[in-house]
């Protein structure tokens, strides 16, 4: 496999891409010779002209419309910034050329979490990220819109989620592996390079059958876990309040009352059935697996390392095994600052209306 790079450097290279590898190589020339301008060379009558220009594949040719006297101290000077400018150009190009090899990189991001923790609002913070800051293709696969679509967006309440109901664990389990097998599809054509599954996934079987069907479907697919916990009580309404009855089940219910009631009794079929993640569990995927990403409350309390951790899990190929990572921690160093801190302003907006 290909060393990957730093997301850090892969960006800056981007930037520098896009203004000396993209533009015509006349403006690329241009930009060459802003220093050269600069030295002020004077012409002399007894001495002969030399006019370098710049071919695409970086030889020198001559030109007679810039000339250039051969005083040794100003070739030499002049000779030194060409090659530097030269040199940088190759670099670049080369840069470029391994951002398109890494591109081939695929990560699959498994969401795992119970409703209103902040699964998919995690996801599209994530996925906005990586749109604005790389060059990576992602989507959002989420199951719950396949449940809906399957279903003609005809509503549907609590009891469709008790697990007693065994038919419509069955539905839901169709749905789930419906939408994974979207992923995979994508995946596999090189639609994308990054697909987040957004579903509660809150059995270890539900994991483990999602985990080997990516495992033995695909290639080269990193798999990472993404748990989202909501401890806290607060949060947790205000994200039902402020979320969860907006979406497609509740927004056309006139009663937000009896719509509260209902998602809350959807959140207590979840709890009875809600298996953590443990470290046993995470060892018994024999290494199908790459990493896992734990995020506490929004992470509320930034200064305790927990609230957004990341572990990364060994992996034999370990010049494969740095991009994702690298996309991770700057997506976490981030995080409060992009996302975190008007999240937090909102919720106490709203604490101190309702006097929470």
């Amino acid at each position: 496999m290909q060393l990957i790079s730093t997301i850090n450097q892969k960006n800056d290279n981007n930037n520098n891409n896009q203004q000396l590898i993209s533009q015509n190589s006349s403006s690329s020339i241009n930009s060459i010779f802003d220093e050269i301008k600069n030295l002020n060379l004077q012409t002399q009558s007894n001495t002969s002209t030399i006019t370098p220009i710049i071919s695409r594949n970086g030889s020198i040719k001559q030109n007679n419309n810039f000339k250039l006297t051969k005083t040794k101290t100003k070739d030499e000077e002049f000779l030194k910034i060409l090659n530097s400018k030269l040199n940088n150009l190759s670099n670049i190009q080369t840069q470029s050329e391994e951002t398109q090899i890494n591109l081939n990189s695929k990560l699959v991001v498994l969401l795992v979490g119970l409703p209103a923790s902040g699964k998919s609002t995690i996801c599209k913070q994530f996925q906005s990220y990586i749109n604005l800051k790389t060059n990576y293709k992602s989507k959002i696969y989420n199951a719950g819109n396949i449940r809906r679509l399957s279903n003609n967006f005809q509503k549907i309440n609590s009891n469709f989620f008790n697990p007693e109901n065994k038919e419509n664990l069955t539905k839901r389990e169709e749905y789930a592996f419906i939408c994974i097998n979207n992923l995979i599809e994508d995946l596999s054509n090189n639609e994308i390079n990054i697909g987040f599954f957004d579903a509660t996934n809150t059995t270890i079987e539900r994991r483990n059958k999602l985990i080997n069907k990516i495992h033995s479907t695909t290639t080269n697919t990193k798999i990472i876990i993404f748990d989202i916990k909501c401890e806290n009580q607060n949060l947790l309404e205000y994200n039902i309040l402020n979320g969860k009855l907006n979406n497609l089940d509740y927004c056309f219910e006139n009663d937000k009352t009896k719509a509260l009631k209902d998602f809350k009794k959807r959140i207590d079929y979840y709890m009875k059935v809600y298996q953590p993640i443990t470290t046993n569990e995470i060892e018994n995927y024999n290494g199908k697996i790459n990493g896992y990403v734990c995020l506490i409350n929004g992470c509320e309390e930034e200064e305790n390392s927990n609230s957004f951790e990341i572990t990364e899990l060994k992996d034999d190929d370990k010049n494969d095994n740095d991009w994702y990572f690298d996309l991770l921690y700057e997506f976490k160093e981030s995080y409060m600052k992009n996302y975190g801190d008007d999240y937090f302003k909102n919720y106490n907006e709203w604490k101190q209306k309702y006097n929470k």
